[in-house]
């Protein structure tokens, strides 16, 4: 919040029928800058500004990129580059959080660290690390294959389940029965899941 005190925000409200949209907080003004949307062709369309900076937050316009391990045309892990996608943090500025504690600590507490520890003096200050969606769909595949097709629909209902009992429900039990069955179903579920995550 602190990299960003001095950007306006304004409540706008989504288009629906009937009214009603959902509210959505957009930058409109103060301590930012925008750029022109990198498209990767040639052709010049009329693609709006993207913006590029919230106070001392930088947002990629879908150019910039960032040094990373790849792999070549032979499947060889080499040093190269991986191109930020359109609003992707680059930068953040050297903000430390305040501390709101009311009562003395420790010396332990005391001596935290400097933001720029593991990193040379002539280095810059990193950027986030960005994850691989191919990767990470195909860790999904691979650790759903692991465990049995009924432990894995059971474990995706659990995701959007608000307690046992809906489990339960879901495998055909009602009334207490459900809880408790939702609850033993799940346990069961999730220790099938560790057993195949650590083999």
């Amino acid at each position: 919040m602190l990299a960003i005190k001095d950007v306006e925000f304004e409540e706008r409200r989504h288009a629906k029928l009937g009214s009603g949209g959902e509210l959505t907080l957009v930058p409109v003004g103060g301590d930012m800058e925008r750029a022109k949307v990198w498209t990767g062709s040639k052709r010049r369309g009329r693609e709006p500004e993207c913006i590029s900076r919230l106070g001392a937050v930088k947002f990629s316009n879908g150019a910039k990129e960032e040094a990373a391990l790849v792999r070549d045309a032979v499947g060889n892990i080499v040093r190269g580059s991986v191109r930020i996608p359109l609003g992707g943090v680059t930068f953040v500025g050297k903000y430390r959080p305040r501390d709101r504690f009311t009562s003395p600590k420790g010396a332990d507490n005391d001596n935290a660290a400097e933001l720029t520890v593991g990193l040379s003096t002539n280095s810059n200050a990193g950027r986030f690390e960005f994850s691989d969606p191919v990767e990470d769909a195909q860790e999904a595949v691979r650790v759903r294959e692991s465990v049995r097709p009924e432990t894995a629909r059971i474990l995706d209902f659990a995701l959007t389940a608000a307690n046992f009992r809906e489990v339960g429900e879901a495998l055909g039990h009602g009334g207490k029965t459900a809880e408790r069955q939702g609850k033993a179903a799940l346990i069961a579920a999730c220790e099938e899941l560790d057993a195949a995550l650590a083999a």
